[in-house]
């Protein structure tokens, strides 16, 4: 701990960067290997699964080789390539070596993999189900994360403070299948660390005077963290990353989220500042590398046809501070420039407002990451924290939230959402009610079976079919979800994520046998404005202007207003959502409730499925399959993400911030999300900035849960 730090290379990041990039994208089998062969050599079907897979990640981490780059002064690789994306063939990423070896479908090139390296995989997996094969029902109306475990952000800050030793400590002396598999897990979490430090003294032994020195101290650090306590802040992010890495390499995509880093790193920091052993070009250098480290984790889904793109890790800036003033510090300056800095996606930026926030921070943040072409969210803590509260969770618990990099709403170690990438297709609700129950040019009926579009004579009618198909619908969906939760309990566990929640510590129990103190679902409405600006036509061009009866312009859905222009004229001239027309602001509100109200009467607790809107990734997935609306949105086309107004509403930030406050955020447990293009290109720089930031403030005070700040393409701000 006494030992000064070694200078800084300046251009060490570039160097990092320029050998990541130039390594392609790549499968890697790694862990799927690892554990196929953990089975076939005596892994026991009989244990209980908390047990079963902490033996399986022990394994792992024993078996697995410890890599450092060059130039790094944060070591521990997730998989076996400088950008990896892992094979995990307990969930449905079979499915996804397969698609390799039929080498795809054209539109997006395979990633390699060698043809060992596949049949490894496939035999490994031999004889067992994928996730969704063992779970999931059919539900239509339903998109489902590919690897979805659920989500759940650790208390990294109470991993940091005790270190591994001092949280089993916490257990010492309790029996059962969890606390023996919390003491497996986290023994070779350290015994990997461990292995990192061997390798590093191994390295240095046969490096230069200058590296040499880097990697002695890597070993130094690697020996005493995650095992102890850190006390410096290389070592508390060199503990933070080992953690994060574990958490992957345990249940991939679980953890999305590094909470609240300017909070929990900032003593470190102040007390490296003080003692001398660093300065803030030093502390920006290791945020860097922790960036680097973050992009090697690639996450691709060949089935949504995504290019392979990194793990945007969320990095939570701000908020209050527990006594009514601002948590941005100088640390959090830092961060904002070390994620611009680097330039490689892996971190999500997402600043926490409220009455106390500094607005000079806020504009500067907005400024820098809009110069290096990152998206920003801002989550309000007042809606938030009310939200929560009403909702069960406790002031203190509330008042620490974590928006994640999904949009929805997390607390560090108490809270625990399955499934965590659940959206509800609002907009197909109405083309049910409109179809009788059936999806346009199918003859099979997913939903009920409603009147004809003859026999509704009012808006009244078709509010009351479509209040009826969410109703069938959702109740399928939260049916097939809670039979496919109680069926995971059966096989999933995740023990090193466990040991990481009190909760779970307390009860003696894992996150999917319900150890979490708030364990519930979250389903995520998606295509908002589209289903009210679609009512909203209906009433207007329909019902009120009666420029065509609801027969005609369902029949002219049908067919894609493939002919009757003047009718889609019509149809797109009547109000949208966020243009201060009381209409469809009117129709927001009430699918918002019956959105809220249908999810309410579906349980309670552990039960329950909190509604949210704010997911950005659903809207495509669910457009494809969703027909023609009577707002003109054609078939096959995204839908609207989250509480964001349709078409170019985005970019105007006062039509959108007015389209999320048609509907009442605080109902929304699982938060809401409204996008806006943050372009300073187009309308004079300071001004709209300033614009922005004070629109921003009025929509968090207002009772708004968050907002997406999207950054335009480079051109767009090189212009600028």
């Amino acid at each position: 701990m006494d030992q000064p730090w070694i200078g800084v290379t300046w251009d060490r990041f570039a160097a990092i960067k320029r050998q990541m990039l130039a390594e392609p994208v790549r499968l890697c089998p790694e862990r799927a290997l690892l554990l196929g062969r953990f089975r076939r050599r005596g892994g026991r079907g009989d244990l209980p699964p908390v047990l079963a897979r902490a033996q399986a990640f022990a394994y792992l981490m024993r078996h697995k080789p410890p890599r450092i780059h060059d130039h790094e002064l944060i070591v521990g690789a997730v998989g076996s390539f400088r950008r990896s994306v892992l094979v995990h063939p307990e969930f449905d990423a079979l499915t996804r070596a397969q698609c390799l070896a039929r080498g795809g479908d054209g539109r997006q090139a395979p990633l390699p993999l060698a043809l060992a390296d596949r049949l490894g995989v496939l035999a490994g997996q031999c004889g067992r189900r994928t996730a969704r094969g063992r779970d999931l029902p059919p539900a239509q109306a339903l998109w489902f994360d590919e690897a979805d475990g659920g989500r759940f952000l650790p208390d990294f800050a109470s991993f940091l403070r005790l270190g591994v030793d001092g949280l089993l400590a916490s257990i010492s002396g309790r029996e059962g299948p969890f606390f023996e598999a919390a003491r497996l897990v986290g023994q070779a979490l350290t015994a990997h660390a461990t292995r990192l430090a061997e390798e590093a003294e191994r390295l240095a032994r046969s490096s230069h005077e200058a590296r040499a020195a880097e990697l002695r101290q890597i070993a130094r650090v690697c020996r005493k963290t995650p095992a102890r306590p850190a006390e410096t802040f290389h070592e508390a992010l060199q503990a933070l990353w080992l953690c994060y890495m574990g958490l992957e390499l345990e249940s991939p995509g679980l953890v999305s989220s590094l909470g609240r880093v300017d909070q929990y790193l900032y003593p470190y920091y102040v007390a490296d500042l003080i003692a001398g052993r660093i300065n803030a070009a030093q502390a920006r250098e290791l945020l860097l590398c922790l960036m680097a480290k973050a992009a090697e984790v690639t996450r691709w889904r060949p089935s949504h046809d995504e290019a392979p793109r990194p793990q945007a890790l969320a990095v939570v800036l701000g908020g209050d501070d527990g006594a009514g003033g601002d948590g941005a510090n100088e640390l959090s300056r830092l961060i904002v420039e070390a994620a611009t800095l680097a330039g490689l996606g892996s971190a999500s930026l997402q600043i926490r407002l409220h009455a106390g926030s500094s607005p000079r921070f806020l504009r500067w943040a907005l400024e820098t990451t809009w110069q290096g072409g990152l998206s920003v969210s801002l989550a309000c803590d007042e809606a938030v924290i009310a939200s929560l509260t009403e909702r069960g969770c406790g002031a203190a618990d509330a008042a620490g939230y974590v928006p994640d990099a999904r949009g929805g709403v997390a607390v560090p170690g108490v809270s625990f959402v399955w499934p965590g990438a659940a959206c509800f297709n609002l907009p197909l609700c109405l083309e049910l009610a409109l179809n009788q129950g059936r999806c346009f040019g199918s003859k099979r009926r997913l939903g009920l079976a409603t009147p004809p579009p003859a026999g509704m004579g009012g808006l009244g009618q078709v509010l009351d079919a479509f209040g009826r198909q969410m109703d069938f619908l959702l109740g399928r969906v939260v049916e097939g979800l809670r039979a496919a939760r109680h069926g995971r309990r059966r096989w999933w566990a995740a023990p090193l994520a466990s040991l990481l929640s009190d909760g779970c510590r307390q009860r003696g129990l894992d996150l999917a046998g319900g150890g979490a103190r708030c364990d519930h679902g979250a389903i995520q409405g998606v295509g908002l404005a589209d289903t009210a600006d679609s009512l909203a036509a209906l009433q207007t061009v329909v019902f009120e202007n009666r420029q065509t009866s609801l027969s005609q312009l369902t029949a002219e859905m049908a067919a894609g207003f493939s002919k009757n222009f003047k009718l889609l004229g019509a149809i797109l001239a009547a109000p949208k959502l966020g243009g201060g027309h009381p209409l469809p602001t009117a129709m927001a509100r009430r699918v918002s409730g019956l959105f809220h109200e249908c999810l309410s009467r579906r349980g309670q607790g552990e039960d329950a499925f909190w509604p949210g809107m704010n997911s950005g990734e659903g809207g495509r997935a669910l457009g494809l399959r969703t027909g023609a609306l009577p707002n003109g949105r054609l078939a096959g086309q995204p839908l609207t993400p989250g509480l964001s107004p349709a078409g170019e509403g985005g970019r105007s930030p006062l039509v959108a911030l007015r389209a999320a406050m048609a509907v009442d955020n605080r109902a929304l447990g699982d938060g809401g999300v409204v996008d806006i293009v943050l372009d300073l290109a187009r309308g004079g720089g300071d001004d709209e900035l300033e614009m922005l930031c004070r629109l921003a403030r009025e929509h968090c005070l207002g009772g708004g849960m968050g907002l997406r700040l999207l950054a335009p393409p480079a051109p767009s701000r090189a212009r600028s």
